[in-house]
């Protein structure tokens, strides 16, 4: 009972210091100046992943491992830029077709199993009487981002819903371009899409009745409705349209919101190409934003200076600079597409040399960015091709790159063809500028194949770099090239291929006796005989410009495959090999060949003028010795 009481003494003893250290952690340090105070930190939202992401911080990445939506097996692994695109398609086209069963044979997957039900999984509602929707139903569609959809809903409900439902079913239809949105389980498509394509307005009966009310409404509504309408055809190049639109708000006084007058001010390059009146507007429409007491955003910013890159030369850099200034004096920071749009006002054919690029990437190193708008995407890209073509500053290059690979930052590589460029410009850049040993350990392994494949340009630089290297060292690497050249489906350019075939023959390999010996054996061991009669002739008439001689165990084993094989030439070239090489064994060898086959007189008597020649030549050297 004693020995109880003591242990739970203890017990309460140890608890009480736990807690006393838990309090003074928690306190951070605030119980040395108030002993009594128990400080509770801030709390931390967490989002789902977050434990998973800060695991895979601790985990670098395999260059070897392809990505994970190729299967891990040598031979199903995608190797070409052709084949990567090919199956990742392929598998989403799988994809695709699921999707289309599910929603074709929608009847087959009315079962709702799951608790909670999970929307993404059954199969899209159909719309076809009045009885199945609703307003709620409407703005829930609206709400998902369902502009056919929402549409049809509209329709089936005769268009008599509120106001409010109506200026957000015209935002809906603006902001898609009365088009279905592509689905985003679809990665692979929009991964390998060229985006360079601008898509155009499409006209809609049902979009410009819907202005043509809400316009009448006044107040906010007519704001919006102005504002959705000009947001979306400046959005999707009806420029003309776009400016009418402003300009007839701008008559009304009616109010439109920030992301219209950012919209207003990219149209400008589409209204006049004079830089001054190009200025006079941007600041003009800067002048109505302050009037209507809006507060401008990073996409002012970036809208003003996408203008600017656009002006002439001179008037561009100031103007540039004179918005830096100005923004950075109400607290706003620059986007990923800011540093973009002033690299692209800097940099151009008849500008002078800057440091702009330094700067930046010194002003910006070791950050991680939020997505702002979709130029974002563009800066890497374009920083590295000024990093490669107009400052040539492989250093720099390497700095860039290590600021793609911090935090998230290659989220904004973009797609498939921006990171080819992105690429591109990073090989050009170190190959050009670096040892091909240092190219081929530090770039090309760590990125070649699984991140990137290079193109038939890039594997020309690297056969040009290997061409003026020494060829000791690029003799390593060109077959391994090679070997990739195949690999990549390059051998159809005629180019590379002349060039890579040119360099073996010059930086050809200085073949070792013994390394020819082992391949003779090779091949006589898996048959190929007359391989190995030819690499026995190569070591005959080659012999000044191979590196020593085969051992003789070497040699015997293949006079014995060919004496079993009953093959008479290139055993005549063996002992012609041994006998000028002087090898003692000469007369064993003959002694073998003629006891275990037939040969002609001429065979015969070649033998035997070398065993002739031997014996005197053993016989002059005991002559010297005595």
């Amino acid at each position: 009972m004693n020995s109880l009481s003591r242990h739970m003494t203890n017990r309460a003893l140890s608890s009480s210091v736990v807690s006393t250290r838990l309090q003074s952690s928690l306190a951070g340090g605030a119980t040395a100046t108030s002993p009594g105070t128990i400080k509770i930190p801030i709390y931390k939202e967490r989002k789902p992943t977050d434990i998973l992401r800060a695991l895979e911080g601790t985990i670098k990445r395999d260059p070897t491992a392809p990505h994970y939506k190729y299967i891990d097996d040598p031979y199903l692994i995608p190797v070409s830029q052709s084949s990567k695109r090919s199956y990742a398609l392929a598998k989403e086209a799988g994809r695709k077709a699921a999707m289309w069963v599910r929603q074709e044979l929608s009847y087959l997957f009315d079962h709702r199993v799951m608790d909670p039900v999970i929307e993404s999984f059954l199969p899209k509602i159909e719309y076809t009487s009045k009885d199945q929707v609703s307003e709620e139903v409407l703005k829930s569609v609206i709400k998902d981002g369902n502009p056919s959809d929402a549409l049809t809903i509209y329709k089936l409900l005769e268009e008599q819903v509120s106001v409010e439902t109506k200026s957000d079913l015209l935002q809906l239809l603006c902001y898609y371009n009365n088009e279905e949105p592509l689905s985003e389980e679809l990665m692979e498509h929009k991964w390998f899409k060229n985006d360079s394509k601008s898509h155009s307005w499409r006209p809609c009966s049902e979009t410009d009745k819907l202005f043509a009310f809400l316009k009448d409404q006044g107040g906010k509504i007519a704001a919006d409705a102005y504002s959705a309408m000009i947001c979306g055809n400046a959005k999707y190049m009806n420029t003309e349209r776009a400016w009418q639109l402003s300009e007839e708000a701008d008559r009304h006084n009616i109010p439109l919101t920030i992301e219209a007058y950012n919209y207003i001010i990219t149209l400008t390059t589409a209204i006049t190409d004079n830089g001054n009146e190009r200025k006079k507007i941007v600041l003009n429409t800067m002048g109505k934003i302050k009037d209507q007491g809006l507060e401008p955003n990073v996409g002012t910013f970036n809208s003003a200076l996408k203008v600017t890159s656009r002006m002439n030369r001179n008037i561009a850099e100031e103007f540039c600079r004179l918005l830096f200034g100005e923004f950075k004096s109400i607290g706003i920071k620059p986007s990923l597409a800011s540093y973009y749009y002033a690299l692209k006002t800097f940099y151009r054919k008849d500008s002078t040399a800057c440091s702009l690029l330094r700067e930046i990437i010194h002003k910006i190193n070791n950050k991680t960015f939020v997505a702002q708008s979709k130029a974002d995407t563009l800066f890497f890209p374009f920083a590295m091709d000024v990093a490669a073509n107009v400052i040539i500053d492989p250093e720099l290059g390497d700095q860039i790159h290590k600021l793609l690979l911090t935090g998230d930052n290659y989220n904004f590589i973009g797609n498939n063809y921006g990171e080819n460029i992105y690429y591109r410009n990073y090989f050009m850049l170190q190959v050009q500028n670096r040892p091909i040993d240092a190219f081929m350990n530090n770039y090309y392994d760590v990125i070649v194949p699984n991140i990137y494949v290079p193109e038939p340009t890039v594997m020309n630089a690297i056969l040009s770099t290997l061409e003026f290297s020494d060829p000791d060292v690029s003799r390593d690497y060109l077959a391994r090239i090679w070997s990739h050249m195949v690999q990549f489906e390059h051998l159809e350019r005629k180019n590379i291929v002349s060039k890579a075939l040119n360099l073996m023959r010059v930086h050809s390999l200085n073949w070792e006796g013994r390394i020819l010996g082992d391949m003779a054996i090779l091949c006589l061991r898996a048959d190929e005989v007359d391989n190995s009669a030819t690499i026995v002739t190569y070591l005959l008439e080659k012999q000044s410009s191979i590196i020593g001689v085969p051992d003789f165990e070497q040699l015997d084993i293949l006079l014995d495959g060919f004496i079993m094989k009953c093959f008479a030439p290139p055993i005549i070239d063996l002992v012609t090999y041994c006998a000028e090489n002087d090898f003692p064994e000469v007369p064993e060898m003959v002694e073998k060949i003629e006891s275990n086959l037939s040969l002609t007189e001429w065979q015969h008597n070649r033998l035997k003028s070398f065993v002739d020649a031997k014996k005197s030549s053993n016989k002059k050297k005991s002559k010297d010795i005595n």
